[in-house]
């Protein structure tokens, strides 16, 4: 099959060569096109290769003409067929005097160089060898090896990014429109430095959407979005009752035009008008202005957010601007400081604030400009200190605390930390894993690998994550062997267990009542039986009345008197050292355990408080250094609350050399 551009003026002539599109922008049918085209395989018409490279270049040559245009032409051949040579002096011409680079891919050779492999013939070596002649008389031309080629492409490259400036406008210090003598003016463009890499963007897509045309049966999948302000059903549901069902419906459509704007002030919602929106705008016009400078310590890195810009000189003056940036520059370096400015990208545009940093390149000098927060932006929180604990009454614990880490456990995450180190592994070992230069993101790069086969294939699954990005999401094995043993050391040392997920939460609830029977008793039952055990007289109401349950902050002192006058309660001094935040509850416990101690031996009631003292040593068990209420057993036995013995007692069966050596009677059901 013949179907090209010379063919068509000169029949009989270039046969077998196939134009498969005109030279356009590519759509997506040229591109499936290319990828479904069958592969033609004929003993008998051969096409001459030379041939479809000079097809390529009558393409090029009637429609660039002479307009400015990167022309390229890249050949992929097998070296097999026989090649006419004889016009290569003429298309070398032609090649050059058009600007048109040549690259030949060359299929089937293992040395690119020598132009031979272990499976080509003659006549692919000879085709080889003439190539190369060919490309050395081309000023842009490239003779390369398809399988090298390929696998290139394959790898994963940064984008270049074509330099255009996003800001153009000036830097100044001073004010150079009332103090022009006293003030600088420079001229800057702003290129963007670093900035996130974005996901590519996704419009809507229908699969309803009306015909481009009468004439065709292609669909646009367009989708045109429109917006409908409806009242609240509050509104109208009174309404609704009355009848006019279809006038109502009208009604429930608001123009747009109607419709202000509300803000939020705590519960109310305060209406701002368009006209008064407007007026409390801040007018900005665009430029960069140096507000002072500062030690660049001051400015913490935390600060620093969004992308980073250089700062170059600009058209305006373009001498003075470079000599007046570098100056700055080297000024800043010497200094050690940074220049805080406010810039302003568009007319009328909220003002940024940030720093100009100075930055020294081969044969550049120049800032970088990056945004840094407002005082409204910067959140300061307050974190428990990992080498040090801070009690509520001031005091520092540093050691021999539940909450710090002992020796043994620094010693063990420091060599886990070793362990780890990507030094230890060779430069092959690595496989370019830590190397920010070659790390790319994965989930970019499966997108864009997925638009590009849905492309070709509207059916193609999803492609699978890339080797070389699954090794980056994995540690090396060879860390991973190494650090091992150190892992079972951090857990036997820090003591970490598995949390069972699929154990059941344990439910809190009042002694005796099952779940089945919570809150189902019926309204009636309940107001009978209040009613029932209502008292008889004023006497009883008001005893009822002092009955406390509870420790306020008010008069703790007298409450915990009336609890412990009231026998039926439960007693809230362990309540308060296990729920207590550090040493917050101590002092108070103390003091109630005092009092308790002396009230129990007054009513010979001392061996509930005995037990009450078994319990609270299970608690703060100051057989273990590590304990979290060790503090707590330090402070029972700094104010001597003890066992209350029977010298002190009549009923306590305790002696004072039992009260001495109280460690030997913790009670194993408070244990348990």
């Amino acid at each position: 099959e013949t179907d090209n551009i010379i063919a068509a003026m000169q029949p009989g002539e270039y046969e077998h060569v196939t134009d498969l599109c005109k030279i356009e922008l590519p759509t997506v049918q040229t591109l499936r096109k290319l990828a479904n085209a069958p592969l033609m395989e004929s003993n008998q018409h051969v096409a001459d290769v030379f041939d479809a490279l000079i097809v390529a270049m009558e393409n090029i040559r009637s429609h660039c003409r002479q307009l400015k245009y990167e022309k390229r032409i890249q050949l992929i051949t097998t070296l097999d067929g026989m090649i006419d040579w004889r016009d290569i002096p003429e298309v070398q011409n032609q090649l050059n005097n058009q600007n048109i680079s040549l690259t030949v891919f060359c299929v089937g050779l293992d040395d690119i160089n020598s132009g031979k492999s272990e499976q080509s013939t003659s006549l692919q070596e000879t085709n080889a060898e003439r190539w190369k002649e060919f490309i050395s008389g081309i000023e842009s031309g490239n003779l390369l090896d398809f399988e090298v080629a390929r696998k290139e492409m394959q790898g994963f490259t940064k984008d270049e990014v074509l330099s255009s400036a996003s800001f153009r406008g000036y830097l100044t210090l001073g004010d150079p429109v009332y103090f022009p003598e006293t003030s600088l003016k420079i001229s800057i463009n702003m290129y963007i430095h670093s900035s996130p890499a974005k996901v590519p963007s996704a419009k809507k897509w229908s699969t309803l959407s009306n015909t481009l045309g009468t004439q065709s049966d292609e669909r646009s999948h367009a989708v045109i979005t429109e917006k409908t302000y409806r009242l609240k059903p509050s509104a109208y549901e009174d309404a609704d009752e009355a009848g006019d069902a279809a006038a109502l419906e009208i009604e429930k459509v608001v123009d747009e035009s109607s419709i202000e704007k509300a803000y939020k002030l705590g519960a109310t919602l305060v209406t701002v008008f368009k006209e008064v929106e407007d007026f409390l705008k801040i007018r900005t016009t665009p430029g960069m202005a140096i507000i002072g400078f500062y030690r660049r310590d001051c400015v913490p890195r935390y600060y620093m957010r969004g992308n980073t810009y250089f700062v170059l000189a600009g058209s305006s003056n373009p001498r003075f601007a470079g000599r007046a940036i570098s100056a700055l520059a080297h000024a800043l370096r010497r200094n050690d400081a940074v220049a805080l400015v406010r810039h302003v990208t568009r007319d009328n545009v909220p003002p940024k604030i940030g720093i100009l940093i100075p930055f020294f390149a081969e044969d550049v000098d120049c800032l970088r400009f990056v945004q840094i927060a407002y005082a409204d932006d910067v959140r300061h929180f307050k974190f428990t200190s990992l080498d040090k604990v801070m009690k509520v009454s001031g005091k520092e614990v540093v050691k021999d605390h539940p909450l710090l880490p002992s020796s043994e456990a620094l010693d063990a995450m420091g060599n886990f930390i070793d362990s780890m180190d990507l030094g230890i592994l060779g430069k092959d070992e690595n496989g370019g894993y830590p190397d920010p230069e070659n790390t790319f993101n994965p989930y970019i790069w499966r997108l864009n690998r997925a638009i590009i086969m849905r492309l070709y294939n509207p059916d193609a699954p999803l492609p699978n994550l890339d080797p070389m990005l699954q090794k980056q999401l994995e540690p090396p094995p060879k860390l991973v062997e190494n650090s091992k043993h150190h892992v079972e050391t951090l857990k036997r040392v820090l003591d970490i267990k598995k949390v069972d997920r699929t154990k059941k939460r344990t439910r809190y609830e009042a002694p005796g009542v099952a779940e089945a029977d919570i809150h189902k008793q019926p309204v009636e039952d309940i107001i009978n039986m209040s009613r029932s055990e209502a008292p008889d007289d004023v006497g009883q109401l008001l005893k009822n009345s002092k009955r406390i349950r509870e420790i306020s902050a008010v008069d703790p002192v007298g409450d915990f008197k009336n609890m412990i006058s009231n026998t039926e309660e439960d007693l809230m001094i362990v309540n308060l050292v296990t729920t207590s935040f550090g040493d917050q509850y101590y002092s108070r416990s103390i003091d109630y355990l005092k009092l308790l101690r002396e009230t129990a031996a007054k009513e010979n009631e001392s061996e509930p408080f005995n037990n009450l003292m078994f319990q609270l040593k299970a608690i703060c068990d100051p057989s273990n250094p590590q304990s979290r209420r060790l503090d707590f057993w330090k402070l029972l036995k700094d104010n001597q609350i003890t066992l209350i013995t029977n010298k002190e007692a009549s009923d306590s069966g305790r002696t004072p050399e039992d009260a001495e050596d109280v460690s030997i009677y913790i009670s194993r059901d408070f244990c348990n």
